[in-house]
This record gives structure tokens, C-alpha cells and sequence, in this order.
């Protein structure tokens, strides 16, 4: 805000102003910011002409940010700041150093989660993306508060290389496979296509679709899944889980948000031993893409 009001100012200025806002604990930001700044001058190797890190998104940068900045560069950090908030006098620097901590915090844990995503494209296992991506989650809902970041402008920028949904998942979910794609209002009607994969559907055909499933269980499993999990979907979802609708609407309200957000579906005591159908109606009041276009689990709420 400084350098758009006072452009002519320099650098070292806007630096003492800033600093100046941690009192006692202005040594401290300044020794922590020079290894931030020595580090991003020594950026990393990229596929470029001009070999830097330059010009880049946060959406980009996320996947290499952990050859720039250390995981143990930044716990570092952040004990650094935990002591001097032990020690500050000044509630309000108190406060800011908090705010710092927190941003530094979710940095760490971002990283974390990259190195679980960089592992699941490999192996395809998805424990370790999993977990660090639900303890991120989780730490943001509870300094969220803070106002250190603008989470809709992250979950949108990580939603475009994070298979988010698998942060909802536990070790046991199971992806379900075998869909067919309906398109006609009237399921018993039209003609039911196998798909390959997930996807939207072509885009000429703007009325209702149906997605189908069927998939068996033996005892043990059809008491253990107490949930589904859907990983996108775009448009009203009705879901029916053996003749029952177990979810009506899309829980997230807002459309630029609810296309591309996972949600979980309560399923408790709606899965049987042997055969069942998972039949999903799709409508969307506007024109454009629509359909479920990320995978589908089954899964077990833990807090059930």
C-alpha cells in the first residue's frame, strides 16, 4: 500500500516501515525475511528461457515451491516466531506475529500435501496426499479467523492440480467403477451408455442425465461403508442408493464454487449384501458442461 501511494519511495524504506510494526520483535522479522529472500533469489531450475522462477501462478508454483523453500527452513521459522511471541509485551505485535505464523504454517502444510500429490502420480497411493491434505484443511478452519489468506483464491488456484476429494477419504474408501451415462429425463427410457471414465457429457444435450453404478458387497462390507464421496459434480445432483434418495441438491449453494468442490454424501444403513445401484440424477438450470467429472467413492465416516 505504501509503494502504490508513495511509488518514488525505496525498497529499504518500505522495509523499516514494516518492521517497524513488530516493536521488540523487528530483529527477528528481519532475520527471517533475509532468509526468505535468499532463498527465492536462488530460485531453482525450471523449464524456461530464462531459467528463473519469474512470471509464474500460485497454481504452478505450488508444485515446485519445496525446491525454493524447506520444510526445515520453514519449521525454523515458525519456532522462531512462537518464541518471540512468548516474549513480546505488545498484544498487538502479538497479533502480527501470529498473522505471520499462521501464513508460514500453511505454507509448511502445503508443501506436505505437494509431496503426497508427487507420490500419488507416481504410486497411485494416496494415504500420504490424504492425510496432509485434511491436517492443511483442518488448519485452516481453525485460524481461518487470522484472515492471513484468501481461501477462495487458494482452493480455486489447488483445485486445478490437487485431486482434492481424496483429502475426505479414509484408508478404506473404495472407487466405484462401471458407470454408465443416460441421457434422457426418464432413466427407464433412454439408452444407457458405458463409460470409461467419469466426465461431463457433450455439451449439445442440455436436459437432465443420469449416471449409473452397480457394484456388490458382501456382508461385512455392506455394514462397515456408511458414505459416498463424490469428487465433482456439475449441476443439482438427486442421488438414489437402492431405490432411496440419500441426497437431494448440491450442499454447496454457490455455483462457481459447488462445480469443482467434493462432498460427502451420509449413505448410513442405505448399502445391502450383494447386488447395489448407486443412480444419480443430473440437472443444471443454465446452459453449459455438466455432469459428474471426478470419481466416486464409497467410504467409512470415521465419526460414525
Amino acid at each position: 500500500a505504501s509503494k502504490n501511494s508513495s511509488p518514488e519511495r525505496p525498497l529499504a524504506a518500505l522495509e523499516d516501515d514494516y518492521f517497524g510494526a513488530f516493536g521488540a520483535s523487528a530483529a527477528v522479522m528481519r532475520e527471517l525475511y533475509a532468509r526468505f529472500v535468499k532463498a527465492s533469489d536462488a530460485g531453482f531450475k525450471v523449464d524456461s528461457p530464462d531459467d528463473t522462477i519469474e512470471g509464474g501462478r500460485y497454481c504452478d508454483f505450488m508444485l515446485s515451491a519445496y525446491r525454493v523453500f524447506p520444510s526445515a527452513m520453514l519449521e525454523e521459522a515458525i519456532a522462531k516466531l512462537a518464541a518471540a511471541m512468548s516474549a513480546e509485551k505488545d498484544p498487538v505485535v502479538v497479533r502480527r506475529l501470529e498473522f505471520v505464523r499462521a501464513g508460514l504454517g500453511d505454507a509448511l502444510l502445503v508443501l506436505k500435501a505437494q509431496r503426497g500429490f508427487a507420490e500419488y502420480q507416481k504410486s497411485r497411493d494416496r494415504s500420504l496426499f490424504s492425510s496432509a491434505y485434511a491436517e492443511l484443511l483442518a488448519f485452516r478452519r481453525r485460524n481461518e479467523g487470522l484472515g492471513y489468506l484468501n481461501l477462495a483464491t487458494v482452493d480455486f488456484y489447488e483445485s486445478r492440480h490437487w485431486p482434492r476429494h481424496l483429502g475426505l477419504l479414509g484408508p478404506s474408501a473404495r472407487e466405484l467403477e462401471g458407470w454408465e451415462l443416460n441421457l434422457n429425463p426418464d432413466p427407464k427410457a433412454g439408452k444407457w451408455a458405458k463409460l470409461k471414465q467419469l466426465r461431463h457429457w457433450r455439451p449439445d444435450y442440455n436436459g437432465v442425465g443420469w449416471y449409473r453404478c452397480r457394484f456388490t458387497l458382501d456382508e461385512a462390507e455392506s455394514r462397515r461403508f456408511n458414505r459416498i464421496v463424490f469428487g465433482a459434480v456439475d449441476g443439482l445432483p438427486t442421488v438414489h442408493l437402492n431405490g432411496k434418495i440419500v441426497q437431494d441438491g448440491h450442499p454447496v449453494s454457490e455455483p462457481g464454487l459447488a462445480w469443482r468442490t467434493p462432498f460427502a454424501v451420509d449413505a448410513k444403513d442405505g448399502f445391502r449384501a450383494g447386488a447395489n445401484e448407486l443412480l444419480i440424477r443430473i440437472d443444471k438450470k443454465v446452459l453449459g458442461r455438466r455432469g459428474i467429472h471426478r470419481p466416486v467413492y464409497i467410504d467409512v465416516n470415521p465419526g460414525k
